[in-house]
C-alpha cells in the first residue's frame, strides 16, 4: 500500500483529504499543518508521495518545504492549492514537483495525478540505477559497447563505439538506439526483427548472425555481428541493455520500447498528444480521439491550434511553452462538431539530451462536469450565503469545546455585537452570550441525541441584559463518530415572552380589579343604605339631646347611642375606603408634613423592639386627598411593618418624596388603573423584617387575608382602596428574610379634587327666615331632616319623591329658598328632578344630599349648578351651617 504524507494547515480540509486518499486505497501515515515540520516527519514516516499545500502556517510555505525534501530526500511532490496565480506558479516549478492540484478537486484527478506522479518518479528513478550499471562498462573493451535503459535510450557509449556508429558520445547520449542502429538483412534488404525484443524477454545472450548491416551517422551500410544482453537487478527485474557490436544489433530492441510506450499512450485515459515544433499532431491517442470526436486520419497533420475555441487562447498556449517551456491551465476546447467543452490542460517541451527542443507533448482530462459541478455549487453556496447573511434569524456553529466559529449577522445584532470579531473575541465560556450554555447537562443531551429542538432558554447580550431564545442545535460528526462542530439556529422569542408576561400581568390585574370592583359595589351599596338609617339614629339622638336637660337621666343614655351611631358611621367609611369612595374631606396635604404629626401616634403603636427611622422631604409638593384616610394608609403600612419584624425586632423606614413616574414604572404598581404619567409624591414604608414569598405578595391587598391570624377585618384592602379613591398606587417588593418595602404613589394637587373641608362641629342654632323643600324617599331621613330645619325657624315643605317635589316647587317656586334634594329616589331620576327645578326658576338653591361620598356623587350626577353638597349622616350643626352659608352668600356652584 503507498504512503501518502498530506500536508495541509486547514485540518477540516486535511481531514477531508485524508478520507478520499484512505478511500482510494493509499495510507496516510500523518497530517502536517507546518512546513517547518514536512521533512521530520517525512524522514520518519518514509512516504511514497507527499501531497503538500503551497501555503502553510508557519514561516515555511509548501514551496520552501518541498524544496528540503528535494535536497534531503527521494520523494515525489505534488501540490495542491487554492491559488494559481503566475508568481506562485513560477516558484513551484523551481521544486520540480510531479503534479499540480487545484482546490476544489474530484478524487478521479487526485487518483490520476498521484498515479502519473508514482509512475514518473519510478522511472527516473530506474533511468539513475541503468545509468550506474552503464557507468561500469569498460572503456577498454575493443568492440563497441552501448548501453541503455529499459525504453532503449543510449546512456553509454564506449569509444569503439563512437569510431563505429560515427556518432560522438555527446551526440548520441539520451538518442533512442535505432537513431544510432540501422541495422537490415543483408540477404533481404529488411530490417532484422526479433534481436531487440529477444534482448528484453530473455536473460541469455542474443547473437545475430552476420549478414546483418549497420548504416552508420554517415548513412554508411557496415557489415556487423552483434551481442546483446539484458541488465536486470536482484529480483530479475530488467534495467536497460548492453549490446556489443560488431554489427548494429538494437533496432528491434527500439521497437519493442515504442510499442511499450505507445500502449501506455493508448491505454491512458487522459487525451494525451505529440507535436512537432510547428504545432502539427504527431501522435494522438485513443482517449483523444473519443473526446473530441476525429478519426485517426483526421487529427493527425492538423494543427493544435484548431483544436481551441479560442485561437488568440491558443496562442498564447503556444507562447507560453516556447518561453516557458511549459503551460498549466483550464482551456475551452472545440470538438469536430464545432461542441464546446472545457479541459485542463498540462504542456510541454520535450527535450533531447542536449537541450535542444524537440517536440511538444500534451495531456488533456475533460473537466467540463466538473466545471459545471463546481458552477452549480458556486451558485448554491451564493444562494445559501444570501439566505445565511440575510436571515431574520441566528444562525451560528460552534466547535466541540463551545467556542464560535461561525455567526450570521442576525445573531451578531441579536446578541448587541458589532461585528463577528468582537463577537469571536469574547469569553463566552466565562462571560457567556447563554449562562447555561456550556454546562455539561445541555452538551450531554446533545451528544446523546446528536440534536436539540426548540429549546428556550436566555442568553445574555453585550450590554448585559437578556434575550429570550428559541435554539435548535445539531451535532455533526467524523466517520469515526467524533463531534466535529455544532450548528444551530437561535431565534428571539424576547417579545413573544415579554407580551405573554404583560398579558398575564393584564389578566390578573384585571381579575383583581373586577375583584375589587364588585367588592367595592357591595361595600359601597350596604355603607350607604347604612347611612340612611344612621341619619334617622343620628338626627333624632342630636334633637333629643337639644330637648332634654343636661340633668335628665335620659341624656346619657342617648348620648351613647350617638357615640354608637357615630361608630357605626366610621364602619361604614371603612367600607368606602374599600370600595374606593371614601374621600370625605378634602385638603391640599403635605405628606411629610402629616408624617411629622403622626410621629408620636407611630412609635407608640409598633413593637417596643421595632425602631423607626424618618425620612421626610421638605417643601414636598402637596397632594389633594382626605387627611383622616392617608394617616390611615400610613398607619395600617407602619404596624404591618411592626408585626413583620415579629420577636427579633428591627427596623421600620418611612420616607417621603418626589418621583417622576413613566408609563413602564407605573405598570408595576397595584394596580395600576392606566395612570397618568407625571409627577407622583410617595410615602415608602420599609422594613427588615421576615419578608414574603411571591405567593403571599400576590394576596396580601385580599380582603380579610392575614398571614398572622384570621378576622383582622379588610386591612390592606382597605389601604388599596383609599389609594385607589385617591387616584393613586403602589408598589410592593418584598423577599423572604429580606424584608418587605411598600410605595404608595399619589398625584401633585391641582389634577383631581376642588372641594374644601366642611366643618362638622356642633353649632348653636339660630332663627332663621326661609322656606326649604326637603326632598327624600327615606320617610325617617326626611322626617329627621324637617324637625331640624323647624328647630332652627326653617318653614319646611317635604316631598317622598321627585315627581312630588316638582308639584310642590311648581306651585311654590317664588318662595322656596332652597331645596335639599336626595341623590337616588326610587320614582324619579335626581339629574330630572334637578332640571326640571331649574327651569321652573333659574336662580333657584339646590343642595344634594347622598349616602355615597361627595366625589362618587358628583361623578353620578353629571348636571351643573348645584349650589352644595352634604353627606350622610350628617348632624344638625353641619345641615344648618351649609344651608346658611348657601342662602347668605352669592352662592359658587358646584361643577
Amino acid at each position: 500500500m503507498k504512503r501518502i504524507l498530506v500536508v495541509e494547515d486547514q485540518r477540516i480540509v486535511g481531514l477531508d483529504i485524508q478520507g478520499k486518499l484512505e478511500g482510494l486505497g493509499y495510507e496516510v501515515p500523518s497530517i502536517v499543518s507546518r512546513g517547518e515540520d514536512v521533512l521530520e516527519t517525512a524522514k520518519k514516516t518514509r512516504p511514497n508521495l507527499v501531497l503538500m499545500d503551497i501555503r502553510l502556517e508557519g514561516k515555511m510555505d509548501g514551496i520552501e518545504a518541498a524544496v528540503q525534501l528535494r535536497h534531503s530526500l527521494d520523494v515525489p511532490v505534488v501540490y495542491i492549492t487554492a491559488y494559481a496565480d503566475d508568481d506562485t506558479l513560477k516558484r513551484a516549478k523551481l521544486t520540480e514537483p510531479y503534479g499540480y492540484l487545484l482546490k476544489p478537486f474530484e478524487e478521479r484527478d487526485l487518483c490520476i495525478t498521484i498515479e502519473m506522479a508514482l509512475y514518473k518518479h519510478s522511472v527516473e528513478r530506474k533511468l539513475r540505477e541503468s545509468e550506474i550499471w552503464l557507468s561500469t562498462t569498460l572503456n577498454s573493451i575493443g568492440d563497441a559497447v552501448i548501453a541503455t535503459d529499459r525504453k532503449g535510450y543510449i546512456n553509454f557509449m564506449n569509444p569503439a563505439a563512437e569510431r563505429l556508429t560515427g556518432w560522438n558520445r555527446e551526440d548520441a547520449v539520451y538518442k533512442h538506439i535505432n537513431d544510432i542502429l540501422k541495422i537490415t538483412d543483408e540477404d533481404t534488404d529488411k530490417p532484422v526483427k526479433g534481436f531487440v525484443e529477444a534482448v528484453f524477454k530473455g536473460k541469455t545472450v542474443l547473437r545475430l548472425v552476420e549478414n546483418t548491416l549497420l548504416f552508420n551517422r554517415q548513412d554508411d551500410a557496415i557489415a556487423i555481428t552483434a551481442s546483446a544482453a539484458p541488465i536486470s537487478n536482484e529480483k530479475g527485474n530488467i534495467l536497460g541493455a548492453v549490446f556489443v557490436i560488431r554489427n548494429i544489433s538494437g533496432k528491434k530492441r527500439a521497437e519493442e520500447e515504442l510499442r511499450i510506450r505507445d500502449w501506455a499512450m493508448k491505454s491512458s485515459i487522459s487525451a494525451i498528444v505529440l507535436a512537432d515544433l510547428e504545432g502539427r499532431l504527431t501522435y494522438v491517442n485513443p482517449s483523444f480521439l473519443s473526446m473530441w470526436g476525429y478519426k485517426q486520419r483526421e487529427a493527425l497533420g492538423r494543427s493544435i491550434v484548431g483544436l481551441w475555441q479560442n485561437r488568440d487562447r491558443a496562442m498564447e498556449m503556444l507562447n507560453s511553452l516556447n518561453d516557458k517551456g511549459s503551460f498549466i491551465g483550464e482551456i475551452t476546447a472545440q470538438k469536430k462538431d464545432t461542441s464546446l467543452f472545457d479541459v485542463q490542460l498540462i504542456a510541454s517541451i520535450v527535450k533531447d539530451r542536449s537541450n535542444k527542443p524537440i517536440c511538444m507533448m500534451a495531456s488533456f482530462v475533460d473537466i467540463t462536469d466538473r466545471k459545471r459541478a463546481i458552477d452549480a455549487l458556486r451558485v448554491s453556496e451564493e444562494r445559501f450565503r444570501s439566505l445565511y447573511e440575510n436571515a431574520t434569524i441566528g444562525l451560528f456553529r460552534t466547535a466541540p469545546d463551545g467556542k464560535i466559529l461561525m455567526a450570521n449577522p442576525a445573531l451578531i445584532r441579536m446578541l448587541g455585537y458589532s461585528s463577528f470579531d468582537e463577537l469571536i473575541h469574547c469569553d463566552h465560556e466565562g462571560e457567556g452570550f447563554q449562562p447555561y450554555f456550556l454546562q455539561k447537562k445541555f452538551w450531554k443531551q446533545i451528544r446523546d441525541n446528536s440534536e436539540l429542538k426548540n429549546h428556550e432558554t436566555v442568553w445574555q447580550r453585550k450590554d448585559g441584559n437578556p434575550v429570550y431564545i428559541r435554539t435548535n442545535v445539531r451535532a455533526f460528526r467524523d466517520s469515526d463518530g467524533d463531534i466535529m462542530y455544532y450548528i444551530g439556529t437561535a431565534e428571539d422569542i424576547t417579545e413573544i415572552k415579554l407580551a405573554e408576561a404583560e398579558r398575564k400581568k393584564l389578566e390578573a390585574n384585571m381579575q383583581q380589579a373586577q375583584k375589587l370592583e364588585s367588592l367595592g359595589v357591595l361595600a359601597g351599596g350596604i355603607a350607604h343604605d347604612f347611612n340612611n338609617l344612621l341619619q334617622g339614629i343620628l338626627g333624632n339622638a342630636s334633637l333629643a339631646l337639644s330637648d332634654l336637660e343636661p340633668e335628665s337621666p335620659a341624656h346619657e343614655s342617648i348620648e351613647q347611642i350617638e357615640k354608637s351611631g357615630q361608630r357605626a358611621a366610621e364602619l361604614t367609611k371603612q367600607m368606602l375606603a374599600y370600595s374606593g369612595r371614601g374621600r370625605f374631606v378634602i385638603n391640599a396635604i403635605d405628606l411629610s408634613t402629616l408624617i411629622q404629626n403622626m410621629k408620636e401616634l407611630l412609635e407608640s403603636s409598633v413593637s417596643k423592639k421595632a425602631t423607626i427611622k424618618f425620612s421626610l422631604k421638605q417643601d414636598l409638593p402637596r397632594i389633594e386627598a382626605d387627611a383622616s384616610q392617608i394617616r390611615q394608609v400610613v398607619l395600617n403600612l407602619v404596624i404591618n411593618a411592626s408585626e413583620a419584624l415579629e420577636e427579633k425586632g428591627g427596623e421600620i423606614r418611612i420616607s417621603t418624596g418626589v418621583l417622576e413616574c413613566d408609563s413602564t414604572y407605573l405598570k408595576e404598581t397595584y394596580l395600576d388603573d392606566n395612570l397618568a404619567e407625571g409627577v407622583y409624591a410617595y410615602i415608602e414604608v420599609a422594613d427588615n423584617g421576615c419578608g414574603m414569598d411571591e405567593d403571599t405578595l400576590g394576596r396580601i391587598f385580599d380582603p380579610f387575608f392575614s398571614t398572622k391570624f384570621i378576622g383582622r377585618g379588610l386591612g390592606l384592602a382597605a389601604v388599596l382602596g383609599i389609594v385607589r379613591g385617591h387616584r393613586g398606587a403602589i408598589k410592593a417588593v418584598s423577599e423572604q428574610g429580606k424584608g418587605s418595602s411598600f410605595s404608595v404613589l399619589f398625584p401633585i394637587a391641582g389634577k383631581f379634587f376642588k372641594n374644601g373641608e366642611i366643618d362638622q362641629g356642633i353649632l348653636p342654632f339660630h332663627n332663621t327666615e326661609g322656606n326649604i323643600l326637603v326632598v327624600d324617599d327615606d320617610e325617617t331621613v326626611r322626617g329627621t331632616a324637617k324637625r331640624i330645619l323647624e328647630r332652627a325657624g326653617y318653614n319646611v315643605l317635604t316631598a317622598s319623591g321627585g315627581r312630588e317635589a316638582i308639584n310642590i316647587f311648581r306651585r311654590y317656586s317664588t318662595e322656596i329658598t332652597l331645596v335639599l334634594l336626595d341623590l337616588t329616589m326610587s320614582d324619579m331620576n335626581s339629574e330630572e328632578v334637578f332640571t326640571e327645578i331649574k327651569r321652573l326658576r333659574k336662580d333657584s338653591r339646590v343642595i344634594l344630599s347622598s349616602g355615597y361620598t361627595e366625589q362618587e356623587a358628583l361623578d353620578q350626577f353629571i348636571q351643573v349648578g348645584l349650589a352644595g353638597f352634604i353627606q350622610k349622616p350628617y348632624k344638625s350643626a353641619a345641615l344648618i351651617q351649609l344651608i346658611k352659608e348657601t342662602i347668605g352668600s352669592d352662592t359658587q356652584k358646584i361643577t
